[in-house]
């Protein structure tokens, strides 16, 4: 991981982005935890996480809030949702609102890993990929219209 490489964990209850906390930090990623909006608001400009994991309760009731905020202040950053169930229609519907991957317990250590890495290298390419050209939205979600989108 990269020296800048952080995390915000944007909360209800403290579980069970517990665990996910825990992987981060093995990965020497620095976290950041929060319950309340206006400080997950400053915590993301403050320390412009590449990461933000948002529990399934704060997700259903500011989605395109969280997206927005998120990629006003780093475009190439990634949300991951940490739900309670896997439900393939809650997944694709988090997937269509402009989360990079929806995550349930019980969690695989490996497969946690492995989905923490690629949301770090995919942020990574986008950085890269807006770097050398301006008029690339690195993250062209559902929140701009489809004729702004541009392939990076």
């Amino acid at each position: 991981m990269a020296d800048h490489e952080c995390a915000l964990l944007i909360h209800d209850l403290p579980e069970p982005l517990g665990l996910v906390a825990s992987l981060l930090k093995e990965l020497s990623v620095a976290v950041w935890s929060t319950n309340s909006g206006g400080e997950a608001l400053d915590l993301m400009a403050l320390y412009k996480p590449a990461l933000i994991f948002v529990d399934f309760p704060v997700w259903t009731r500011s989605s395109s809030r969280i997206i927005g905020l998120a990629w006003s202040v780093d475009p190439a950053a990634n949300v991951i949702v940490v739900g309670s169930k896997q439900d393939i229609e809650l997944y694709v519907a988090t997937i269509e609102r402009g989360a990079f991957s929806f995550v349930a317990p019980p969690f695989s250590h490996d497969g946690l890993r492995s989905i923490v890495n690629a949301a770090f290298t995919d942020v990574r390419a986008r950085k890269e990929a807006l770097s050398r050209s301006p008029f690339a939205h690195p993250n062209p979600g559902p929140s701009l219209p489809p004729d702004t989108r541009r392939p990076l």
